[in-house]
């Protein structure tokens, strides 16, 4: 277990980005801790065999892009034991492993509302990212990355600054969502839970697990009658198909998101610092036994004559290394 020592970590009662170390705990998933640093802040953290490793922020620097003039990535450089590091935040990165540590810069103040300048996930390197007996891929029937998808933090573009009087533009910064067949990909629950809410007329369905912890599964064309509030749903278990009610901005999708409870969940409340990319790259892992994930994403916008590359690092291979 993933042991810190705060000295500069999320407050207690952490506001909208942050989490307080108890509710942190209740996430029994994975020993996954979260500390949110400004700029010359440091945290200790103990290892399971006993090492310490001090991370401390150095320096962030944010990337926008000219055409929808959003934050599109974050070059954040930290110190672990005085050695520097670089970490680039934004949609579609893993962790990093340094000395026996795991680590990921989330998200940063450009972002969302967080208690410092960087939201960091932390693990001991010798623990899984997420226990994949006990959270499960949501989608049985799927090829992850083969459709389209909106991951932590990535941009999103409806017409504003095209001319649209109606036009958006935000981060997509909370959840992750997964874009299916309407009406005919299946859905399953991520965990063990109780269903706490579930709205056919948009499409709404929330699993509140032993400890409060709510899974939010959103936009789904059908909810099988079964699932309803207070019937118990197995991680594994169907509980509808996928669709495009709600919010969904006429997408057909899937939108998984968590509440660390279930006042937060019906006050619409999300934790929009957390990052579900990781734990659906390793739920997705064991379900399906592949080796090598392509992730040709996220979009790039660019204006005419605009120098753009072509960036293929955020590909994974397990149990080998890509060489070119």
């Amino acid at each position: 277990m993933l042991i810190a020592t705060m000295l500069a970590i999320c407050a207690a009662a952490a506001p909208a980005g942050g989490i307080a170390p108890a509710d942190a705990a209740r996430l029994s998933y994975s020993t996954q801790r979260f500390v949110c640093l400004d700029v010359g802040a440091s945290h200790v953290v103990r290892l399971k065999d006993g090492r310490e490793r001090r991370l401390a922020l150095e320096s962030v620097v944010e990337r926008s892009d000219g055409v929808i003039a959003l934050v599109r990535r974050a070059d954040v450089t930290v110190a672990i034991d005085g050695a520097k590091l670089a970490l680039v935040c934004e949609p579609y990165r893993m962790p990093v492993e340094h000395d026996g540590l795991r680590l990921q810069a989330d998200t940063t103040s450009a972002w969302t509302d967080i208690p410092g300048r960087v939201h960091f996930s932390l693990w001991d390197a010798s623990e899984p990212i997420v226990d994949t007996d006990r959270f499960v891929f949501p989608l049985p029937a799927y090829r992850f990355l083969s459709h389209g998808t909106q991951g932590h933090n990535e941009p999103v573009h409806l017409g504003d600054r095209d001319g649209d009087p109606d036009g958006q533009r935000f981060h997509h910064n909370y959840g992750f969502d997964l874009a299916g067949f309407d009406g005919k990909e299946p859905v399953a629950s991520c965990v063990d839970g109780t269903v706490l809410y579930a709205n056919p007329e948009d499409g709404t369905l929330a699993v509140e697990d032993a400890a409060g912890i709510v899974f939010m599964y959103g936009h789904m064309d059908s909810i099988l009658p079964a699932v309803r509030a207070g019937a118990k749903i197995a991680r594994g278990a169907p509980a509808g198909t996928v669709g495009r009610k709600g919010g969904s901005g006429n997408f057909s999708h899937l939108h998984v998101g968590m509440f660390l409870r279930a006042e937060d969940f019906f006050a619409d409340r999300p934790w929009r610092a957390f990052n579900f990319y990781p734990w659906l790259v390793e739920a997705y892992r064991r379900a399906a036994g592949t080796r090598l994930m392509a992730v040709a994403r996220p979009y790039v916008a660019a204006l005419t004559g605009e120098k753009i590359a072509f960036d293929a690092s955020r590909s994974l291979v397990f149990g080998s290394t890509i060489s070119s």
